[in-house]
């Protein structure tokens, strides 16, 4: 046992394994001292940004970090407020959602068509910024968005598209609320 609590330490400090055996070598069992021992320089402490754990602000185009700041002083401002009250009063605003469609953000990745185009990186920015507010309304951009119009750009006709993606890029459809609830 002792045995091995000797080699545990030994292999854990290999330096001291060092001393041991240069003292070994002049005959005693006596640690061998150093006239200057090297201190290692100490790592820098690493800080964590815990608002950006994986770093990726420095990734973000100038416009994207134009459009989430934007949509975040909006959701901040104008928008909590008004959720605030409708979940105290347990209501949903319709308008809400035809605000969010005069802004873009309704189909926001479609080309054209009165829609933003911008790219699906801006897209989850405006979504969690809407999520960071009430999760009821990013649902409804989302379903609106992704599961109506992207379906309809990517596979309907020119005719479909023209007919139906700028009044759904505008507003929300009536019978959407229960197709995403």
């Amino acid at each position: 046992m002792a045995l091995r609590s000797a080699v545990c330490r030994l292999l854990v400090n290999p330096h001291r394994f060092a001393t041991i055996s240069a003292s070994r070598a002049q005959g005693s069992a006596a640690p061998a001292r150093h006239e200057k021992t090297e201190q290692r320089p100490k790592a820098p402490k690493v800080q964590f940004n815990w608002r950006d754990a994986l770093e990726l602000e420095g990734q973000l185009t100038e416009e994207e970090i134009l459009i989430r700041d934007s949509f975040r002083t909006y959701c901040q401002e104008k928008l909590m407020p008004r959720i605030l009250l409708a979940n105290r009063n347990e209501v949903f605003h319709r308008e809400i959602v035809s605000e969010m469609g005069e802004l873009g953000v309704l189909g926001p990745t479609i080309q054209g068509y009165g829609c933003a185009g911008t790219s699906y990186v801006a897209y989850g920015l405006i979504a969690r910024e809407i999520e960071k507010v009430d999760s009821g309304y990013r649902s409804v951009m989302s379903v609106q968005s992704s599961l109506v119009m992207h379906p309809i750009n990517a596979y309907g006709t020119e005719e479909q598209k023209q007919k139906y993606l700028p009044s759904l890029g505008a507003q929300l459809l009536k019978f959407l609320p229960a197709l995403s609830l």
